[in-house]
């Protein structure tokens, strides 16, 4: 993850299956807006209970370094998605699906994202 920092924000999701409709469904929805998670320095991993990959397609699985990855879901909920700042800080957590859009004006709310709006 420290690759990321200051370049990146971080989606990360963690679902207890890759069939999990709550995870499908958000899925579909980050999928609908390529350009936006562009603009905005997305991406994203998505973490199972054994492994995780890097973006959202199943073409990379890795099994490394997921401890570390699991602290942001230490509940071990079945879905939950995690937004990480350019700074390294969760800005949001959220046990249910969310809206592209509200992830999407949750970052523009950020000060770096403001700063690089004017730029």
């Amino acid at each position: 993850m420290d690759k990321h920092l200051w370049k990146h924000r971080i989606i990360v999701i963690f679902t207890d299956s890759f069939l999990n409709t709550t995870f499908q469904k958000q899925k579909l929805e980050l999928q609908a807006y390529p350009q936006d998670i562009k603009d905005r320095k997305l991406v994203m991993y998505v973490v199972t209970p054994k492994s995780y990959q890097f973006g959202l397609q199943r073409t990379s699985l890795l099994s490394t370094d997921i401890e570390f990855l699991s602290t942001f879901n230490s509940d071990q909920s079945p879905f939950k998605i995690v937004l990480i700042g350019l700074d390294g800080n969760v800005k949001l957590s959220c046990k249910d699906d969310l809206q592209a859009s509200d992830i999407f004006n949750r970052i523009d709310q950020m000060p770096m994202r403001k700063n690089e709006l004017k730029n």
